[in-house]
């Protein structure tokens, strides 16, 4: 009863993170100068479809104060060489 419980404890903690642990996901890292108002869990958006979440925020002090982002995409999205993520300001 006691492990059951501790499970259960572990998956909705992680769940009320924002953190899928049976997810079959790619994280990928961006560099950005700025993130005004990026937060971990925020949604990772295509075309209006949402295919991941932003996973951590990490401040790199030795590249001029830059802050990598990683998150996570779904692994049914192709991701190439030549894409770009751009930060949205939405109203939602």
């Amino acid at each position: 009863m006691t492990l059951i419980a501790g499970a259960t404890l572990y998956l909705g903690f992680n769940f009320l993170k924002g953190t899928d642990v049976f997810s079959n996901s790619n994280t990928y890292y961006i560099k950005y100068a700025k993130v005004d108002g990026l937060a971990p869990s925020n949604p990772v958006i295509i075309n209006g479809l949402q295919v991941g979440k932003v996973k951590a925020l990490l401040l790199n002090q030795e590249d001029n104060n830059s802050i990598l982002v990683s998150i996570d995409v779904r692994k049914d999205i192709l991701v190439g060489d030549a894409t770009y993520a751009e930060i949205s300001k939405d109203l939602l």
